[in-house]
């Protein structure tokens, strides 16, 4: 089960989250979530930004920062979005289902 956001602003709803290929594209950037406790002021809105990738492609870095400004619990926000960052990078180690006729021993 994928660990989403969710929450309206303005009127429109959005829905924050991450795929492994929102995560290959924010380390492309340079992004490594092991450095929020080094560099929060750096990464905690990286974080934050890049959890907009997946379904809020087209949304404005200046609006994704007055959007963050306004939310309550920012611990607890950053905390889930940690969580849901660390659960789809997870998936690249899941293995195939026992069943899969595909799946390569070795």
């Amino acid at each position: 089960m994928a660990i989403e956001i969710n929450f309206t602003y303005q009127g429109k709803k959005y829905t924050l989250g991450f795929s492994r290929s929102t995560i290959r594209q924010m380390e492309g950037t340079g992004f490594n979530i092991n450095q929020i406790q080094n560099f929060p002021e750096t990464y905690i809105p990286r974080l934050f930004a890049g959890s907009f990738l997946l379904h809020h492609r087209g949304v404005k870095q200046d609006e994704i920062n007055t959007m963050f400004k306004k939310f309550t619990r920012k611990d607890e926000l950053i905390d889930k979005l940690s969580k849901a960052y660390m659960e789809a990078l997870d998936t690249l180690m899941d293995d195939p289902a026992e069943d899969d006729p595909n799946a390569i021993q070795w």
